[in-house]
């Protein structure tokens, strides 16, 4: 696998009129980790020619470099050092950095990847950061503007191990195809069409990293350039994963407001203008295109150029799923379509052990019975971001009713009564919103603990 950063490590220095936000590095008198992200890539950033499945199919020949900022309480720590390098011998992970940070406080990371050496996009590191995008001036079918990022919140513990970070674009990609034969027939009739300039409406101009929200719409022109030479490659429900090939008439990036679990955007026009050399050969206007982030926008056509345009539209997500639309002529007319697969985020209970019971290296783990349902045991693992503190998925006791939080014998690893020490008394699955069991102080069994909301 092609590695596609070369990796640098950019931490902005502010000016002087921000010096009141710069924060020193901890003394090295405190407790410091070693915290280390490895950079995942696999899906993400991967846009060179991908195996059918994908949904993958622009090449990008630039090489990324990584930009990484550390803040603490909502400043910019500008002193770090992080080392940041190649991650070798597993294809799946591209980077990875490692920077020292105080133990038992709270940290927010930005990560950002974009073509080296290109000012396509300016990212203001003061807190909160955001990305601003300059359309002036900037020209259609240009694969260096492709870009990703990701945010993480970490409370640092000593017994940290790797943090995963996968990068995602926050921009939609829009591709325009068409097939060979209508390229062969304009040719056949004298015109040959080998630049494209497009014109958006509504597209954002700023991008807040921690909240996710981009926002400052406007209508902007992508000036003619060259057509994107590889094949479009565009995958439909009705026999996928089987790749369809097209060639590209435009290929380009915009930023939109959705977020990627959320509804899907919409463009209120699209206009692609196709010229030979500089001279203009025709130009369609298309209304109502949807767009949403981390996804490609597919638009083909089978007689763009040398009949009236007939167009499907297809939303390609990359790996998120997919869904599809169809547009003929005027007005958008949308087909049903499958809205992608979400995982759920994990709703988690937790146990408070109490001075007692993490006593011996004990371990903990929860039973759930239900009148006509098979008992089950679930281990239970430390919370990431609290002390003290487990957790298991609720998810796993679905359906159950009632739980026995147990402190258990950490010399052999099976859950039964034989292997149990001691145990709370019989507990409801909370359904009020609370969601932490804490053990009462000085008790071993059964003593009365309470619920509250973590």
């Amino acid at each position: 696998m092609k590695k596609f950063f070369r990796y640098a490590a950019t931490i902005m220095i502010l000016v002087a009129a921000f010096a009141c936000q710069r924060e020193n590095i901890p003394a090295s008198s405190q407790d410091e980790v070693e915290v280390t992200f490895a950079i995942n890539t696999e899906s993400a950033i991967a846009t060179k020619a991908a195996p059918a499945g994908t949904g993958i199919g622009y090449a990008d020949t630039y090489e990324k470099e990584l930009l990484f900022y550390v803040y603490k309480d909502g400043v910019l720590l500008d002193q770090l050092q992080p080392e940041i390098e190649d991650f070798q011998g597993a294809d799946d992970l591209d980077a990875k950095v490692s920077v020292r940070l105080v133990k038992g406080q709270d940290y927010e990371f930005v990560f950002w990847a974009q073509a080296e050496g290109k000012s396509h996009y300016a990212l203001t590191a003061q807190y909160p950061p955001y990305l601003t995008v300059n359309y002036d001036a900037l020209a259609a079918n240009d694969e260096s503007r492709d870009a990703f990022y990701a945010v993480a919140k970490l409370h640092i513990e000593a017994d940290m191990s790797i943090e995963n970070i996968t990068l995602t674009r926050p921009f939609a990609q829009i591709n325009v195809g068409t097939t060979q034969d209508d390229i062969d027939a304009a040719k056949a009739a004298g015109v040959v069409i080998d630049n494209t300039s497009v014109t958006l409406s509504n597209a954002a101009t700023r991008f807040d990293l921690f909240s996710g929200v981009a926002s400052e719409g406007k209508e902007f022109t992508f000036k003619a350039a060259a057509l994107p030479q590889q094949k479009l490659n565009v995958y439909n429900k009705a026999d996928y994963p089987t790749a369809h090939e097209y060639s590209y008439l435009s290929m380009n990036y915009i930023l939109v407001a959705d977020a990627v679990t959320g509804e899907k955007d919409q463009l209120d026009a699209y206009k692609i203008t196709f010229l030979q050399g500089t001279r203009e050969i025709n130009t369609i206007s298309i209304p109502n295109v949807p767009v949403r982030r981390n996804w490609r926008t597919n638009i083909i056509g089978e007689n763009v150029l040398t009949d009236y345009a007939s167009f499907e539209i297809t939303i390609d997500p990359d790996f998120y799923g997919e869904y599809n639309g169809g547009i003929e002529g005027n007005p958008f007319d949308e087909l049903p379509y499958d809205q992608p697969t979400v995982e759920p985020e994990p709703e988690y209970i937790y146990l408070k052990p109490n001075s007692n019971w993490t006593q011996a290296n004990a371990r903990f783990a929860v039973y759930a019975f239900q009148d006509g349902k098979p008992e089950k045991w679930i281990d239970m693992v430390a919370a990431s971001d609290s002390d003290g503190i487990y957790e298991f998925d609720k998810a796993d006791i679905e359906g159950y009713t009632n739980i026995i939080f147990c402190r258990m014998n950490p010399g052999n690893a099976n859950n039964d009564w034989n292997n149990k020490w001691n145990q709370t008394a019989d507990l409801t699955v909370p359904t009020d919103g609370t969601n932490l069991y804490t053990v009462k102080e000085g008790t071993w069994d059964n003593g009365g603990g309470t619920w509250s909301t973590k």
